[in-house]
């Protein structure tokens, strides 16, 4: 396929994007409360589903069987809680001013300026892998489409010939351009949201096109497809493996924590909320959007295995099936469904990460000795725009050094389980009022010492920064320190490394909590969290503080 075709296909679908956006924005100025914005804001949830649901399912399918589908079960046993739990949120965000998880706990924890600091250079940490694996699945699918394969990267001149980093590029500029014209942060994004909900309706098409060219034009139906699996041995699918309870078990739990505290999902669920209500709608949309864009992820799983040689990549099935069979519009349609996953995720988490860096790292020191805030007002602005660059340019580099060696559900997996360290402190600060400062720090630092250690250590030695001495013999031989088998237990790695990093995480929260002490501002803030349905319609402006 042409190249410059394709990439002139590409920023095309870009400029839509910033005209929907536009559009949105300009409309949300005159009206005021946008008419429809409920299916706006429920089918923004659903950038939940990246590139890694769009590629990286079926890969992970492929590998696993049925357990791919724990990823996409635990947001939907989180459902029945959205409306005690996300409403919560919400209020308290509405109430508060609060635009991000950081500025979430810090406030609840007494304006705590090193929570603020700690979570936020954590949350940085633990999604720029899940960025990088966007650009990649982009990159491959890009060289997949035009140039029949991967391209060696050792054959490049670093970054001057790389499709990621011109990708990285575009996308800081488009967000740039179409997201950051205001200092104030709980300033509501119509306009993307309105290009976020395109996103979701767009891959959503393109993957049920390749589903139903795989299920009914290569084969006879579902029927047929698993009748051929059957006789060709293949029976990954024909149970679940009662071995991989652990496994599941963990799965869930990463998946219902991302659910809610992923820094893009907190942007589209609770700092972009204009109506509670609109809950009510999100609650049965995303859930059924869920169902669709899984119901032919083992079909494909199945088609490939059956069509395609062992040596193909199982992420890139949902391409190279169309792509093979000489399908070249359905695989341009598939290959900007996995664009529009891949991008949608990019713009909200940068945009979220670059507020998070903006409010709780560059800021508050900035201001900190500043005499008038007026000679500062444009520092907000512009901190977020740098932070925009150095996110996807950091995102870059750990593509190219770390994740083009792995999955993408094996990086993905790596950065929910960064997010799970979040949980006891949020959960913990929205119903247990002596929940304090001392008990949510010792969590969260205590869970990112073991989650560095258990799941990003091991990268670091793939990539040879480290001897491989570490992990099969442990550091300094002891065996039952090796980082993906942790006190002598037999887990997967993502497994080994969640249930370790929660329990240290846990045990540090309840620890913390009894020995340190709140002060009084503390414990009228928690008041204020724990009860604020009872507070949020009398309580006095001046009695909470506006993060």
């Amino acid at each position: 396929m042409d190249t410059w075709k394709t990439i002139l296909i590409a920023l095309g679908y870009l400029g839509i994007l910033f005209i929907i956006a536009h559009l949105v924005d300009k409309r949300a100025k005159v009206v005021g409360k946008l008419k429809g914005y409920r299916w706006i804001y429920a089918l923004s949830i659903p950038v939940y589903c990246t590139a890694w649901t769009f590629y990286g399912s079926v890969g992970k399918a492929v590998n696993d069987g049925w357990e791919f589908l724990a990823i996409y079960v635990g947001p939907l046993l989180t459902m029945p809680l959205w409306w005690i739990v996300i409403r919560k949120m919400i209020k308290i965000c509405e109430k508060q001013r609060i635009s991000t998880l950081p500025d979430l706990l810090a406030s609840r924890y007494g304006k705590s300026l090193s929570i603020s600091v700690f979570s936020s250079l954590l949350i940085v940490l633990g999604i720029i892998p899940y960025i990088s694996i966007q650009l990649k699945s982009i990159t491959d699918s890009f060289e997949l489409l035009n140039f029949g394969a991967y391209q060696d990267f050792d054959s490049k001149v670093f970054f001057l010939n790389d499709t990621a980093f011109y990708l990285a590029i575009i996308l800081a500029i488009f967000i740039v351009l179409f997201v950051f014209r205001s200092i104030e942060t709980t300033n509501k994004h119509h306009g993307m949201m309105g290009a976020i909900a395109v996103d979701s309706v767009v891959k959503l098409i393109a993957f049920l096109a390749v589903g139903v060219y795989v299920t009914y034009g290569l084969f006879d139906g579902f029927g047929d497809i698993f009748r051929q699996a059957e006789e060709a041995s293949i029976t990954r699918f024909n149970q679940i493996a009662p071995d991989r309870g652990f496994e599941w078990f963990f799965l869930l739990l990463l998946s219902m924590s991302a659910i809610m505290l992923l820094p893009r999902q907190f942007q589209v669920t609770i700092a972009e909320n204009t109506d509670e209500d609109h809950l009510k709608t999100s609650m049965w949309v995303f859930p059924l959007y869920l169902l669709l864009i899984n119901i032919f992820v083992v079909p494909i799983a199945l088609g490939g295995g059956l069509k395609l040689d062992t040596s193909v990549d199982p992420d890139s099935y949902v391409l190279v099936l169309p792509l093979m069979n000489g399908q070249s519009g359905l695989a341009l349609l598939t290959f900007f469904g996995g664009f529009s996953a891949a991008t949608g995720m990019i713009i909200v988490s940068v945009i979220a990460l670059s507020l998070i860096v903006s409010n709780n790292l560059i800021v508050p020191y900035i201001l900190k000795g500043a005499d008038k805030f007026s000679l500062y007002a444009n520092t907000p602005l512009r901190s977020r725009k740098i932070a925009v660059f150095w996110i996807l340019i950091l995102a870059y580099l750990y593509y190219r050094l770390v994740a083009d060696r792995y999955s993408l559900v094996s990086i993905g997996l790596i950065s929910f389980a960064a997010m799970l360290q979040f949980m006891p402190a949020t959960l913990g600060g929205l119903f247990w009022k002596d929940a304090n400062k001392a008990g949510a720090l010792a969590s969260i630092i205590a869970g990112f010492v073991v989650w560095f250690y258990t799941l990003v250590l091991p990268t670091i030695v793939e990539i040879g920064f480290l001897p491989v001495s570490v992990m099969e013999n442990g550091p300094f031989g002891i065996s039952w320190l090796r980082p993906e088998h942790l006190f002598g237990m037999d887990l997967s790695p993502i497994a080994n490394g969640a249930c370790w990093s929660l329990f240290f995480n846990l045990i540090a929260f309840m620890l913390g909590t009894i020995v340190g002490n709140q002060t009084a501002k503390e414990r009228n803030v928690a008041e204020l969290f724990v009860d604020i349905e009872k507070y949020a319609r009398n309580v006095e402006e001046k009695v909470a503080w506006k993060g």
